[in-house]
This record gives C-alpha cells, sequence and structure tokens, in this order.
C-alpha cells in the first residue's frame, strides 16, 4: 500500500504525521532529501523542516543526492521507515533525482510500503509530471524531462491561499483545462493519501502560528 503525507509545510504538519501514521519517532527513521534548497543560500524553509523533525525526536539520516547515488543511495532508502522531500526549486531537484537514481528508487521503495513526505517542491515531486509548476518555480532551458515520481495520478499543487503565490496560481488556473488533474491545498493542510484513497489533513488549531516557506 502507498502511503504519502504532502504538505506546503512540513514544519507545521509534522505533529498531526506523527499521530496519523502512529509513529513513535524515536524509533522511526527519515531519509531527509535536502537538495531542491540547493540554489538557496539561506534554505530556512528547509532547515525549519528538519528542526521540526528533530524537535519530535526523528532519527534522521540526511542524503545529499550530489553526493550519494546508485547503490549507496538505495541502501540507505532501504533502511529508512520515512521518505521525506524538502521544499525549494522542484526543477532542481528533479534534475539531481534523476541523475542520483532517486527517481526510480524512491519510486520502488514507496511502491513497497515506505512512507513519503513531501514538504512544497517535494510534495510536487509525487505527481506524474512538473511541468505546469513552471509558473512557480524557475525552470531551466535545456530541462531534459519533467516526468516525476507517479505516485499520485494529479498534480499537487502547495501553498494556496498565500499572496506570494497569488499570481503564480491565477496563471496556473488559466491553463488548468490543460491538465489531468489538480489538488491544490494551504500552509495549513496535507494530503494523505493510502493508494486511491485522498484525504485533506487540517493543522491543529492548538498548535503554535505556522510559518511562511517556499
Amino acid at each position: 500500500m502507498k502511503n504519502l503525507f504532502l504538505s506546503s509545510i512540513a514544519a507545521n504538519m509534522v505533529v498531526e504525521f506523527t499521530k496519523i501514521f502512529e509513529l513513535n519517532p524515536i524509533n522511526t527513521r527519515v531519509a531527509f532529501i535536502p537538495n531542491a534548497a540547493d540554489r538557496y543560500p539561506d534554505p530556512w524553509f528547509m532547515i525549519n523542516d528538519k528542526n521540526a523533525l528533530k524537535k519530535l525526536g526523528y532519527n534522521l539520516d540526511i542524503i545529499d543526492l550530489k553526493e550519494v547515488q546508485d547503490s549507496f543511495l538505495y541502501d540507505r532508502l532501504c533502511k529508512a521507515d520515512v521518505i521525506f522531500v524538502a521544499g525549494g526549486n522542484t526543477f532542481d531537484l528533479l534534475n539531481i533525482a534523476n541523475e542520483s537514481g532517486f527517481l526510480s528508487q524512491c519510486r520502488g521503495r514507496v511502491n513497497d510500503g515506505t512512507i513519503y513526505f513531501g514538504s512544497s517542491a517535494g510534495s510536487v515531486l509525487a505527481a506524474k509530471d512538473i511541468s505546469p509548476i513552471r509558473f512557480f518555480d524557475q525552470a531551466p532551458d535545456d530541462m531534459p524531462s519533467t516526468k516525476a515520481l507517479s505516485l499520485v495520478d494529479f498534480l499537487p499543487i502547495p501553498h494556496l491561499g498565500n499572496p506570494k503565490y497569488s499570481e503564480s496560481f491565477a496563471n496556473l488556473f488559466k491553463v488548468s483545462s490543460t491538465i489531468d488533474s489538480i489538488i491544490a491545498f494551504t500552509d495549513f493542510q496535507s494530503l494523505l493519501i493510502h493508494d486511491s484513497f485522498i484525504e485533506i489533513i487540517e493543522q491543529d488549531p492548538l498548535l503554535n502560528e505556522p510559518k511562511d516557506n517556499k
């Protein structure tokens, strides 16, 4: 059974994630993929997510896809209970995911039952094709392919209602009729996917005020 938790800002939703999957963080190994944030001088949004997981006690294995590839990468993914993919630029993420072998290896692990936890760009990567995300992220001119993980049959779009992305959403919705399916969610929501079952999870209102993210 495929289990995915797709968020806009993982730091806002990590408590709900833990409750839903009934995880004991201290005994849960998380393969943490930070590479979507590589181009940013101050990847505070990725650091916020990492710190939120650490605060709950998760056992993080930080995997830099520029450094760990192929069989070495597969070995570490096989040891993970959760594969966490952080936010940043989705096209950068897809490029390094292809080059390192992560794309196919992650797909295989998730199809075999490893939990996939995405934040922003990491959530978009779960789609079949990320080409419409060009309205949100800068894409390179020589992008070889926009085919992504194909873990879901829709395009997850984070940050719905965030003023920072209002123009991006307006441009996306102009061409939405050419896209098979879109599910957008706010900075206070996540998509919970069990195989073909999809549920929108809301942030617990008793938690602290959430932070913005990328």
